[in-house]
């Protein structure tokens, strides 16, 4: 089939930039007023530096540190003009960190800078004396925003504004005390940001763009006999289409945008297909369907399958009679209506701008209502379902007293305006009839629609799920884009719209099924087609276990692994693999599955498993979670005495309570000299000034001023203690719920590690100072009477090393007996659980220290557990009363197990209480 394309000239706007001051400075970048068309066409032209995107346009390399974002031109860098006197560092010179917003990303589709990544900078020039204002938003609702280098700080002194409203662009006000010329730093903090403007003082004069030339396709039918004065000749009303004294609604276009007549009556058109035709029209910015269209014409109708794939206005508002446009029926207003009413909440939306509304709301369309016949301004209805459903109505007419609806509009993507002006009645008399208001809003709209053209690109991949269950697949299809609908064919056949409409997940029963998908949405091209072959899957017998003792063995009658846990998941990456007995440390559950090859994992299984009859009671936590030790924590200098929390340094996930970096050990007194060995230590290491003496090593006295602590106002029984180690309170994150499968993250080393499980929050012990020693601690205020139990959950937050941390005991918070090194995962992040006793008869304090090997231990709890030897139920042993007959009670040995009678000499659990038989 022949195609016609209609040429296009480039489109002429170009951005003149802002007239800086005589002293050279740009004092404006507003992006709310978007970006020129020259620069969207460079940034087009370069697809190798710059990614087209739904938004805008995202640069695809690294751009240049300290320098303006640039766009490739004819092998040329060159700056993008509306960024020129700001540059960028960090990470936004990274790839995909800047993104120019033309169509705006959140915030009403309002055009913007977009920075995409936490610690993206951005620095302008700032002239002595002058302040500066900048707009932002979050991307996304999580805290996030910029915090302002170069001695700005507002009025408060405040130096980081953050905010979870995306919704609204919020301005700071920046103060410039510097004396002389300052460079503004503006950095993002927790993530990405949008800047919609930056201002240095009164700004510069107002930021200049060209008049756009719109380049507008005017569809008319050349045949079209509705005009009713021979004395005119209205494009497209008369058998000739001339042009001479044209219709209005075309003419009052000619000054503003590049206008292409398009006549479907003439022989060129007619020639093509319905859909050659609408390829032709994507050509352009905006297209017009004029009411000088019959309403059963091809062309007019196909034109529904690019409605949102390129602005349009229509002002055939006979489209809906019969429901051609799958809407409801036109309605013709039982009196001649001349003028529309403007909703009161769109009497501010730009295609009202400059027009006449009285204070009724309305807008006259028509000079006179004195017409032999036809319609003026027509109404329509909405079919339930329909395309056009739910829309914003921005106008109704009045037919009678009841109000329908006349003008509305459709998406904010290449959107859709429908202006309904009949053309039945432009001429009366042989005076054009339509009004100065009426022609400035189809002006209006061709604007607003115009400003919404954006790139069409395809639906997003529709994904294909596949659900296992015995013998039976349940098949779930999705696509990203939620207005999309999917089809799917089962026979291997290309699915299209004819094919079955996905509503709901459907299951298959028989191996080697071929499903095929492809998502179609209004607006969009159509998707890729999704493919899957569906595998049925048969389940893994059910593994038994046994338990004698605290000894676990666990059997399948499936070859195949075996896999167990005590938290109860059947995720096998994130349970350990059973490899031989397992001896349990403790009371509790475990929990079992098997998976055989090519099966599904079996159901799960679980037993309890009983070690000891103690149930212990906790005498004291240590959990840093975000109340105790993030809203609520205290720091302490060498005196005891309150330091100033330094919480506008913190995020709002992390306290660095006393900075992130170490501070000095020891002092800059000399305390005494030592002499240095060779490996054997007892070798001295000669010196290489005078060879006949000994290599001698300073040491200095310890910095008294050095020791720092932190307390918490509401959880007292712990604080945290240093002398050179930074912490870290991660109070927001929260270990994972399995056993680590090799990812970097907070995962159990063993299963064995979840028997309980940490809390959300963990505090980081951070480096020291080369030479110093590892100081920091976490120390109980109070003692506890032994014996006792620590039992701790640690994490190794070191890639390059293994911090050593120990347990002690000190009866006098000065001198520490160490009960047990505590074991850590070589894995970064994973963390372990340990138990360690103290046996004694004392009252001790307990502290958890960092003494050697590297930094980053994690800590998540310490519990301080003492035994009272009740009866544990968890355990599976059943609780007693005293009160309970002889035949109900349970008699059990120290294993946990029932038995039908006692042994004399031998310890038994009867009634909750210790029993020996004598």
């Amino acid at each position: 089939m022949k195609k016609i394309f209609i040429a296009m000239s480039l489109l002429s706007v170009l951005f003149t930039g802002v007239k800086a001051a005589d002293d050279g400075y740009r004092r404006t970048w507003d992006f709310t007023k978007g970006w020129s068309e020259q620069t969207i066409q460079k940034l087009e032209a370069d697809p190798t530096n710059w990614e087209t995107q739904a938004t805008g346009f995202q640069n695809k390399v690294a751009m240049t540190a300290n320098e303006t974002p640039w766009v490739m031109v004819d092998g040329v860098k060159e700056p993008i003009a509306e960024l020129v006197g700001m540059t960028i560092n960090s990470s936004l010179a990274k790839a995909k960190h800047c993104q120019i917003c033309t169509t705006g990303s959140g915030l009403a589709d309002v055009p913007c800078f977009w920075l995409n990544g936490k610690g993206d900078v951005v620095s302008v020039k700032v002239p002595a004396g002058e302040n500066v204002r900048f707009g932002y938003t979050a991307h996304g609702t999580s805290d996030r925003g910029f915090k302002c280098g170069g001695g700005f700080a507002d009025a408060n002194g405040t130096t980081q504004f953050t905010s979870t409203d995306n919704q609204q662009i919020h301005e700071v006000e920046l103060i410039n005390s510097n004396a002389e010329e300052s460079t503004l730093t503006l950095t993002t903090v927790n993530g990405g940001c949008h800047i919609y403007y930056i201002i240095i003082g009164e700004g510069d004069e107002e930021q200049q763009v060209d008049p756009k030339t719109y380049n507008v396709a005017y569809v008319y039918d050349g045949s079209y006999n509705g005009a009713k004065d021979a004395d005119k000749n209205p494009i497209g009303y008369a058998a000739n289409g001339g042009l001479t004294d044209g219709d209005p609604l075309y003419t009052s276009l000619e000054d503003n945008f590049t206008m292409i007549p398009l006549d479907v009556n003439s022989a060129e058109i007619k020639a093509l297909s319905s859909t050659d035709f609408n390829d032709s029209l994507m050509k352009f910015d905006v297209v017009i369907l004029s009411e000088a269209v019959g309403s059963g014409n091809t062309y007019a109708k196909g034109m529904l399958d690019i409605i949102n794939k390129v602005p349009m206005v229509n002002l055939k508002s006979f489209m809906y009679k019969s429901g051609v446009w799958s809407m409801g029926a036109g309605v013709n207003p039982s009196t001649k209506a001349v003028s529309v009413k403007v909703g009161e909440d769109f009497l501010d939306h730009p295609l009202f701008a400059d027009v006449n509304i009285d204070d009724e709301g309305n807008i006259v369309l028509f000079n006179s209502s004195e017409v032999a016949g036809g319609n003026l301004v027509q109404g329509y209805t909405t079919t339930a379902g329909s395309l056009f459903e739910g829309d914003d109505v921005l106008a109704t007419v009045a037919n009678g007293e009841e109000a329908v609806n006349a003008i509305h509009v459709h998406s904010n993507r290449n959107q859709y305006i429908l202006l309904p002006l009949s053309s039945d009645n432009l001429l009366v008399g042989g005076d054009w009839n339509v009004s100065d208001d009426a022609q400035k809003l189809v002006v209006n709209a061709v604007k607003v629609v115009a400003a919404t053209k954006t790139k069409v690109t395809p639906v997003v991949k529709p994904t294909i799920t596949q659900l296992y269950g015995d013998g039976i697949t349940s098949v779930v299809l999705a696509c990203g884009n939620k207005a999309a609908k999917i089809y799917y064919t089962l026979d291997g056949t290309d699915p299209t719209i004819a094919s079955t409409l996905y509503t709901d997940t459907f299951t298959i029963t028989a191996e080697g099924v071929e499903v095929k998908a492809l998502a179609v949405a209004q607006g969009y091209d159509d998707s890729e087609i999704a493919s899957a072959t569906i595998i049925v899957k048969t389940q893994t017998a059910v593994p038994e276990i046994a338990v004698n003792g605290n000894v676990v063995t666990i059997s399948c009658a499936e070859e195949g692994a075996i896999y167990y846990n005590y938290n109860g998941i059947t995720d096998e990456k994130l349970s350990s693999a059973y490899e031989g007995e397992i001896t349990v440390p403790e009371n509790t559950k475990i929990y079992a599955f098997a998976v055989a090859s090519n099966k599904l994992a079996s159901n799960l299984v679980s037993a309890r498993v009983y070690v000891s009859p103690t149930q212990q009671d906790t005498l004291s936590v240590f959990d840093p979670n975000e109340t105790d030790w993030f809203k609520n924590v205290v720091l302490l200098d060498f005196k005891k005495d309150t330091l100033e929390t330094p919480t506008s340094n913190w995020s709002s996930s992390a306290a660095y309570y006393f900075g992130k970096s170490a501070w000095k050990y020891y002092s800059d007194e000399v305390d005494h000299t030592e002499v240095v060995y060779e490996a054997d230590g007892v070798t001295p290491v000669k010196s290489l000034v005078d060879p006949a003496a000994d290599s001698l090593k300073t040491i200095y006295k310890v910095n008294p001023e050095s020791v720092k602590y932190a307390h918490s106002t509401t959880a007292q029984a712990w604080y945290l203690f240093s002398q050179g180690q930074p912490f870290t309170g991660e109070t927001t994150l929260a270990p994972e719920n399995g056993v680590g499968n090799g990812a970097a993250s907070r995962y159990a080393d063993k299963a064995e590690d979840l028997i309980g499980a940490p809390t959300k929050g963990v505090l980081t012990f951070g480096g020291k100072s080369d030479g110093d020693p590892y100081t920091a601690a976490v120390i109980s205020t109070d003692k506890y009477v032994g014996p006792f139990d620590i039992v701790t959950y640690i994490g190794n937050g070191n890639g390059n090393g293994m911090p050593i941390m120990v347990a002690e005991v000190s009866a006098d918070g000065e001198n520490w007996t160490r009960l047990d090194t505590i074991p850590l995962s070589s894995t970064q992040r994973y963390f372990k659980k340990h138990r360690v006793s103290y046996t004694e008869n004392a009252e001790v304090y307990v502290r958890i220290a960092n003494v050697g090997g590297a930094s980053k231990a994690q800590i998540y709890n310490i519990y301080l557990l003492s035994g009272n030897m009740e009866i544990n139920p968890e355990a599976g042993i059943e609780d007693i009363t005293a009160d309970e007959t002889a035949k109900s009670q349970g008699i059990f040995d120290l294993q946990g197990r029932q038995v039908s009678k006692m042994v004399p000499g031998q310890l038994y659990i009867q009634n909750g209480k210790k029993v020996v038989v004598r």
